[in-house]
């Protein structure tokens, strides 16, 4: 083939690629704020299971194991839900103590309450919140009201990776332990998984079962423990870098921690005139001016894009633009109300 033809036929792919807009992960940390503050700097709270499951709950007592379904054996069903629960209860406290957020937890023994099955889950009566709360000197009982799991594992094929995977799911109420009613009402979903392989290729030594729904538990806790007080954590944003020079220029800036320098370049074009490059130009400035704690500028500049792009219906500028808004206005809430957030009675 002529080498003239061969570059004919290059350039419209080369030109392809570079036309692509990119979008590029930011890691950033922020201040995840506490949805629920209690009143006490350390509180005395007591933990408890409902041990209360929904009548649909059919999984309860399987797992897969390489698509099929096995059933446990009915002699280690309850002591695989005490590990699990006790797990959960154990993790919630432990990070709370640490926190500052509870001083000496107490822990009520997993089988206090029968098992109990139905439809739906009735908040325990506010007298027997109040008889248990007092021999416990708590200010609060911390009711896991249901939880519910479920583990599988896939070994791979040839045409797949192998995984290993639990899925939770609890229900769980907050009483005021001298009123005995419920002051905060959470339902928590998580999944914990690993993968059989890691990027070498290497097996993966993954825990059994039994330990593995522990360590999924004690995640969940963790995770919900998170409620009760503000910590700053490492998050993700993105960064748009449109198929033009100063965006790519402005990237490598930002890349060098010179947001300052990259801000000059994107102001060039925040102008209506510049289209879809004015709604980036304007959503890498709402990142800027959060990366630099400043969160009335970043609304500011996030509120523009979504005007900006406004016009572009269903484009992928607005779904970004409008997802950062909600995130900003999130945070933005999150810290005014930080001295008074959802008060328990």
């Amino acid at each position: 083939m002529n080498s003239n033809l061969k570059l004919f036929f290059l350039l419209p792919a080369v030109w392809a690629f570079s036309a692509c807009t990119v979008y590029r992960q930011v890691p950033i940390e922020v201040l995840r704020t506490e949805e629920v503050k209690l009143p006490l700097k350390e509180n005395a709270i007591a933990f408890v299971s409902r041990n209360f499951k929904f009548n649909k709950d059919t999984l309860q007592n399987y797992y897969m194991q390489d698509r099929a379904i096995l059933k446990e054996l009915r002699t280690g069903r309850r002591e695989t839900d005490s590990l699990v629960v006790m797990s959960c209860l154990h993790a919630v406290a432990a990070m709370l103590k640490e926190k500052g957020v509870c001083d000496q937890p107490v822990f009520y023994p997993y089988d206090i309450f029968p098992p109990q099955t139905g439809e739906r889950i009735i908040p325990l009566p506010t007298e027997l919140v109040k008889k248990m709360a007092k021999p416990a000197k708590a200010d609060y009982l911390l009711a896991l009201e249901t939880i519910t799991y479920f583990f599988s594992i896939d070994n791979g094929m040839a045409a797949h990776e192998g995984f290993q995977q639990v899925a939770l799911a609890g229900v769980w109420n907050l009483y005021n332990g001298e009123t005995g009613k419920v002051v905060d009402h959470k339902t928590l979903t998580d999944t914990l998984y690993w993968n059989l392989e890691d990027r070498t290729d290497k097996t993966v030594v993954t825990p059994p079962r039994l330990v593995a729904l522990q360590q999924a538990a004690a995640v969940m806790g963790e995770n919900y423990a998170k409620r009760y007080y503000s910590d700053w954590e490492k998050v993700e944003r993105m960064l748009i870098i449109p198929p033009l020079e100063d965006f790519r220029q402005a990237a490598a800036l930002a890349e060098q921690q010179e947001w300052d320098k990259a801000a000059e370049i994107w102001r060039k074009y925040i102008a209506q005139k510049y289209g879809k490059l004015a709604i980036s130009a304007c959503y890498n400035l709402a990142l800027s001016a959060e990366i630099s704690d400043d969160l009335p500028g970043a609304a500011t500049w996030i509120d523009k894009a979504v005007k900006l792009a406004s016009p572009f219906k269903g484009s992928d500028e607005l779904e970004y633009a409008l997802n950062y808004l909600k995130i900003i206005s999130t945070r933005i809430a999150g810290i005014e109300n930080i001295s008074g957030t959802s008060k328990p009675e």
